[in-house]
């Protein structure tokens, strides 16, 4: 394999598997996200928070309000 590929593929690679950045919440719960998953994020489900990743590894480690979904009973959602 040529070694430019060889390196695109590691950084693909990393870019799906690497995290962005781990937290661990007042309930003793780490959230993992990748760069991918940020990408998602910031692009489709909240595009108010690109940029703003310190705000968001912030409210995950000290919330104000710790609610859990009404959708989904196992999810928990973390607000300042």
């Amino acid at each position: 394999m040529p070694a430019l590929q060889t390196e695109f593929s590691r950084s693909v690679g990393a870019y799906l598997t690497d995290f962005f950045f781990k937290v661990k919440t007042p309930l003793d719960v780490e959230v993992s996200v990748t760069a991918l998953y940020w990408r998602y994020f910031i692009t489709v489900k909240h595009p108010v928070v690109e940029g703003k990743e310190d705000v968001v590894t912030a409210v995950l480690r000290c919330p104000d309000v710790i609610r859990r979904s009404k959708i989904d009973k196992e999810v928990f959602l973390y607000y300042r």
